[in-house]
C-alpha cells in the first residue's frame, strides 16, 4: 500500500515517523541522496523533488540517527511542496515515488514508519536504458 492509498483509507494525515533503512550491501556501494551520483543519474529518474527530499530525510537521519516524526504538511512546506497532507499532496506524491524506486520502504500502521535509504544502489541496467546516451557514456566511465 502507498502512502497515498493509506492516506485516502483514514491513515493518520498528520505525520510519518522516519527510520533508517540499514542495508550493508548498499551502504558499502551505494551513493548519498546528495552525491554528485545521485544528482547526475538517479535525478532523471526521480525527478528533482524526490530528489531533494530524499537529501533532507537523509540528512535529518544523519542528526537524528534513532528516528524521528516529520509531519507531511510542514515538510511539504519546508521543501517547496506545499499543500494539505492528503493522498494528492505533493509530498506523500514524492514519498511515493520514492517508494517506486525501492529508495524508501512504507510500513503501514496507526503512523505509518517511512524507512528511508541512506545510500542509494548504483543504477540497474534497465535504469540506465531510461537515461540519455551521454550520461550512460558518462556512468560507464564513472
Amino acid at each position: 500500500m502507498t502512502l497515498a492509498e493509506q492516506r485516502r483509507h483514514g491513515g493518520d494525515a498528520s505525520g510519518v515517523r522516519i527510520e533508517a533503512w540499514r542495508d550493508e550491501v548498499v551502504e558499502a556501494h551505494g551513493h548519498h541522496p546528495r552525491s554528485a551520483y545521485a544528482t547526475r543519474f538517479w535525478l532523471p529518474l526521480v525527478g528533482p523533488s524526490s530528489l531533494v527530499t530524499a537529501g533532507w530525510l537523509a540528512d535529518a537521519l544523519s542528526a537524528a540517527p534513532g528516528g524521528l516524526h516529520v509531519d507531511l504538511v510542514a515538510l511539504g512546506q519546508a521543501l517547496g511542496l506545499p499543500g494539505r497532507a492528503g493522498g494528492q499532496a505533493k509530498i506523500v506524491r514524492t514519498i511515493d515515488r520514492l517508494a517506486q524506486f525501492g529508495l524508501v520502504r512504507l510500513h503501514p500502521a496507526s503512523t505509518p514508519l517511512l524507512r528511508v535509504r541512506l545510500a542509494w544502489p548504483p543504477l540497474t541496467q534497465r535504469q540506465l536504458s531510461r537515461l540519455p546516451a551521454f550520461l550512460v557514456e558518462r556512468h560507464s566511465a564513472a
